[in-house]
C-alpha cells in the first residue's frame, strides 16, 4: 500500500509547485482497498457462496461499492444506529433457511448460484461505512424503480454530477482526496451488476419480511396527502431523499418520534426493511404496531399530518409527538395493583388528616387513644364555655 501513499504525495507535491493546477494524471486504484466488515454484517460474508464471497471482495462488485463510497463520503450524514441496525436486519433475512437455500450436487454448475444474492451488500460491507450508506440508497432506486433500465440512468447521471462537483471542489481547494474520488473510472455495466443484485436482495427480503411488507404497502395505498422529495432537480431531489432518510431513521433509532412529510422517506422504510411503528393520520388515526425490535417503543412515525404555513416542502423528517399514543416519550406503562382502587368518604378523610397530625406531633401509637379522649374533652368543654359564641361576621349580619 506504500506506492499508493507515495503517489499522492507527489501528486500533492505537483500541486504546490504548479500555479495552474493540473489532477489529470492522478489515479489511484482505491478498488484494491478491502476493510474489515462490521461486526452485524459478518454474517453475510459467511453465508455466501465462494463463488459469490470473492466476486464481492475482488471483482467489480467491490470496486463499484468502493468508488461510490469514496465518491459520496463527504456528503453522507453520520449514523451509526442505522448502519448497525441494517446490519443486524439483513444478518437476520440471510439466517432464514427458506431466504438462503444451499446448493447441492443436484444443482450441477449452478450450485455456487444457489441461495441468496448478498453479493452487494458484502461488496459494501468490506468496502467502508460510507459504502454501506450508498448501498442504502442503491435499495432506495431499486425498490422505486421496476425497469433496472431506469434506476441504472439515474445512477449514470447523479455519479457524472458528484464527479463534476467534486473536481470543481479540489481545482478550487486542493483537496487530494475528492480528486482520487473524482477520478475513479465507474462502468455503466458494472453499476448494471451492482443495480441487479440488489433487486435480487429485494426480492429474497420481501420473501422472509412479507406479513410486514404487506402490512406496509396497505397503509402506503391509504396516503395521498404527503408530497415527493424537495429539490430543482432529479439529483438534488435523490439526494435530498437519502439523506433525509439516514438522519430521520437515525432519530427514530435513538426513541425520537418523527413526523414524515415525504414519500421518499416511505420508500426508505420499505427498501431498507427496518419498520417503526407508523401512526398514519387519514380519514382516522390508526396506529400500525410492527413491532421490530430493533427500534425502542417511543421511535414511532407519523404520516400524513398537513401543514398550513407551506412548510411541507422542507425536510423529510420533523420532530414529531403524538400525545394520544406516546406519552412522556414512550408507551403508557400498565401497573397492576393487589387492592381495589376505591373512593374515600369525608369521615375517613378527617381520620387521615387526624393520623397526619399525631405523626407531626411523633405520637407513639400506645399513645392515640390518650390523645383522642384527652382532644374529647377539649371539644366538651369549649362547647359548655362557648356554647352561644357566634363569629364576628355572624354576629353583625344578626
Amino acid at each position: 500500500m506504500s506506492w499508493i501513499g507515495s503517489k499522492i504525495t507527489n501528486a500533492v507535491s505537483s500541486l504546490t509547485n504548479e500555479n495552474n493546477v493540473s489532477l489529470a494524471n492522478l489515479n489511484v486504484d482505491l478498488a484494491l482497498v478491502r476493510l474489515e466488515p462490521p461486526a452485524e454484517f459478518q454474517i453475510i460474508g459467511k453465508a455466501l457462496t465462494n463463488q459469490r464471497r470473492k466476486v464481492a471482495e475482488e471483482g467489480s462488485y467491490h470496486s463499484v461499492a468502493r468508488c461510490l463510497g469514496a465518491l459520496f463520503a463527504n456528503i453522507i450524514p453520520t449514523t451509526p444506529r442505522l448502519i448497525k441496525a441494517f446490519g443486524t436486519r439483513v444478518s437476520e433475512i440471510i439466517g432464514s433457511p427458506e431466504a438462503n437455500p444451499h446448493g447441492t450436487a443436484e444443482d450441477g454448475p449452478f450450485k455456487e448460484y444457489v441461495g441468496a444474492d448478498a453479493t452487494s451488500i458484502w461488496a459494501s460491507a468490506t468496502s467502508g461505512i460510507s459504502s454501506i450508506a450508498v448501498l442504502l440508497l442503491a435499495c432506495m432506486l431499486a425498490r422505486k424503480f421496476d425497469d433496472s433500465r431506469n434506476s441504472v440512468a439515474i445512477w449514470v447521471e447523479i455519479v457524472q454530477i458528484r464527479q463534476n462537483e467534486l473536481l470543481a471542489d479540489a481545482q478550487a481547494k486542493g483537496l487530494m482526496a475528492d480528486v482520487v474520488a473524482a477520478q475513479q473510472r465507474i462502468l455503466r455495466e458494472d453499476l448494471a451488476l451492482f443495480d441487479n443484485s440488489v433487486r435480487a436482495w429485494l426480492n429474497t427480503a420481501d420473501s422472509v419480511m412479507k406479513k410486514k411488507r404487506k402490512q406496509f404497502d396497505l397503509i402506503l395505498d391509504n396516503l395521498t396527502s404527503v408530497p415527493v422529495s424537495a429539490g430543482n432537480s432529479v439529483y438534488e431531489k435523490i439526494l435530498h431523499a437519502w439523506k433525509d432518510a439516514m438522519s430521520g431513521f437515525e432519530a427514530l433509532l435513538e426513541g425520537k418520534p418523527q413526523n414524515v412529510t415525504d414519500t421518499s422517506i416511505l420508500l426508505a422504510l420499505s427498501a431498507w426493511n427496518l419498520y417503526p411503528n407508523l401512526i398514519v393520520l387519514s380519514h382516522e388515526t390508526i396506529k400500525v404496531d410492527f413491532q421490530d425490535r430493533l427500534f425502542p417503543e417511543s421511535g414511532a412515525l407519523t404520516a400524513g399530518l398537513e401543514y398550513s404555513d407551506g412548510s411541507l416542502r422542507s425536510p423529510g423528517f420533523r420532530w414529531s409527538l403524538a400525545l394520544s399514543h406516546l406519552k412522556y416519550y414512550g408507551e403508557p406503562v400498565k401497573v397492576d395493583v393487589e387492592n381495589d382502587n376505591i373512593r374515600i368518604d369525608i369521615q375517613e378523610l378527617l381520620i387521615i388528616a387526624f393520623g397526619s397530625l399525631l405523626r407531626k406531633w411523633d405520637i407513639p401509637n400506645a399513645s392515640t387513644l390518650t390523645i383522642t379522649e384527652w382532644l374529647k374533652e377539649i371539644e366538651t368543654t369549649l362547647k359548655d364555655s362557648f356554647g352561644n359564641f357566634k363569629p364576628a361576621e355572624q354576629r353583625s349580619s344578626s
